[in-house]
């Protein structure tokens, strides 16, 4: 699958959100859904704007990004851009080590999450599970519970993209999504001004195409 090569661009902003969450029962609570099951738990956007083309290698891998995602269909794994707090502690981001301490079913709002290394998982962190088939997905916290044992029980948005077996990797560096290109082509393809420099932006919408596998 394709990385989005974050780290040659840059952006000047980044915007993350889970759009279309929805009332139990009701509508959906700002405008038209997705056109995809997403679990009643809202779906993940990117957007990167400003973003520096300007040298050879941008300009190359730009185009050919936009030639070989830009279809709106092609599914990209998705950084988030580094910055976000982590629950590091008396750890660095490179040895803080966490997992699920008991298996989650699919559509859960909670997770058990043991601290091998590192601090306590708090409300406003951000964590990536690699599913076997959904892929990377990005959960936000909002409550966390100490259960004992360095065992913290948290609730997440979106829900559960997948069901979670006990002992799985629970990533707090490496955030990432599997996303596809919501831009339109004109947005996205590189406008240029001399001298030989593009700004464009890009939008992504989470993907789940996976859904037919599950």
């Amino acid at each position: 699958m394709y990385q989005f090569p974050y780290s040659l661009f840059g952006a000047k902003a980044f915007q993350p959100w889970l759009a279309n969450t929805r009332v139990s029962g009701g509508n959906t609570l700002n405008g038209v859904g997705q056109e995809a099951d997403w679990s009643g738990g809202g779906y993940w956007c990117f957007e990167l704007s400003e973003i520096r083309v300007s040298t050879d290698a941008q300009h190359l891998e730009w185009c050919g990004l936009c030639t070989e995602i830009g279809d709106g269909f092609t599914t990209v794994e998705v950084p988030v851009v580094a910055g976000f707090p982590m629950p590091v502690g008396t750890a660095t981001p490179d040895t803080m080590a966490f997992k699920a301490n008991a298996a989650a079913n699919l559509a859960a709002t909670s997770i058990d999450i043991k601290v091998m290394t590192g601090d306590a998982p708090a409300r406003g962190h951000k964590m990536t599970i690699n599913h076997p088939l959904a892929g990377a997905r990005l959960y936000s916290i909002f409550s966390s519970t100490a259960l004992g044992s360095g065992v913290y029980r948290c609730k997440i948005r979106p829900p559960l993209r997948e069901a979670v077996a006990a002992n799985t990797v629970i990533d707090f560096k490496n955030l990432r999504l599997v996303m596809k290109v919501k831009s339109t082509a004109k947005d996205i393809w590189p406008k240029l001004m001399p001298p030989y420099k593009a700004r464009p932006q890009i939008l992504f919408i989470e993907d789940f195409s996976y859904q037919n596998a599950l």
